[in-house]
């Protein structure tokens, strides 16, 4: 047996009307994410930070917690500072993707700005998409031996 449907009676624009609120109130709550997002609200707040000093000798003495800044974003990801603001974390794009690097403010490191980090640093992560520092992996940082 054949069942038939009953005759549609002007149910294109219901389903127009429909789709156009769904569709609406996805995009407000996308929007509201994306904002909240790009103001830092899902960010991690405070880093835990425990150096080894298995190649370089003076990184424990920057162990410690790291405070997240959200008034300094370098290359699109927020910046980390110690409490005395001279250890600091930040991202460094290099063509299609970044890295984290660490590194502390001092003339005898000749890095007396957060600007300075992406090319002398004292250690660096993989290359990461991720947004967080905390997308990467602790234990595959890079160091950079003194000269």
């Amino acid at each position: 047996t054949r069942f038939k449907l009953p005759p549609k009676k002007g149910g294109r624009w219901v389903r127009r009307l429909i789709y156009l609120v769904l569709t609406t109130i996805m995009l407000g709550m996308y929007g509201i994410i994306w904002n909240r997002q790009r103001d830092g609200v899902y960010d991690c707040t405070r880093l835990q930070v425990q150096f080894g000093d298995g190649y370089i000798t003076t990184l424990p003495v920057f162990s410690g917690y790291y405070a997240y800044t959200r008034a300094e974003y370098h290359d699109g990801r927020p910046s980390y500072l110690d409490k005395d603001g001279r250890g600091v974390f930040r991202y460094c794009i290099h063509m299609e993707s970044g890295y984290w690097v660490f590194n502390h403010l001092n003339n005898t490191a000749n890095v007396k700005s957060i600007k300075d980090m992406c090319t002398d640093y004292l250690s660096r992560s993989p290359y990461t998409p991720g947004f967080s520092i905390m997308d990467t992996p602790s234990n595959t940082w890079l160091t950079k031996r003194s000269s």
